[in-house]
């Protein structure tokens, strides 16, 4: 369990999806004990790129298919402004192309929405990490590009 203080920005244009990925990780990261958590919401990619310049987040969740400009878009944005800041999608679409878009914008993984709540791959995303998560990826529903 890692105590180390976080924040999370998730960039996501349906805020009932916000609202549970918020409660989902608030839940597990008070039930093991650990520090507490503050999160922060995007409405959009350029909200989301607009956060990143205002913060530096130890995670930032992103939404692949967003009005406007997508995921990949503000991933691109913000490794401009910040390249170590670790960015693992969270979508619902997980075809090749959509995956390999991700990695190739510089994605630490990629993680369908259905699988999200489950929660050892929520305390894995939460510490960042990756040798945690690398158990759980199928590349059906979690892939994983960094080690």
């Amino acid at each position: 369990m890692n105590n180390n203080p976080k924040s999370i920005l998730l960039v996501d244009d349906n805020a009932d999806i916000g609202e549970m990925v918020k409660n989902i990780i608030l839940v597990y990261q008070r039930k093991r004990g650990g520090a507490p958590i503050d999160f922060v919401f995007a409405p959009d990619a350029v909200a989301g790129v607009e956060a990143a310049r205002q913060k530096r987040f130890s995670l930032i969740l992103m939404d692949y298919q967003m009005p406007e400009r997508d995921g990949i878009w503000a991933t691109a944005q913000i490794k401009e402004i910040n390249p170590q800041t670790p960015i693992v999608f969270l979508s619902a679409y997980t075809s090749r192309g959509e995956v390999e878009a991700a990695r190739q914008a510089g994605a630490a993984a990629y993680v369908a929405k259905t699988v999200f709540a489950q929660m050892p791959v929520v305390y894995c995303l939460i510490d960042r990490n990756w040798a945690c998560l690398k158990q759980y990826v199928d590349n059906e529903e979690i892939w994983l590009f960094v080690n």
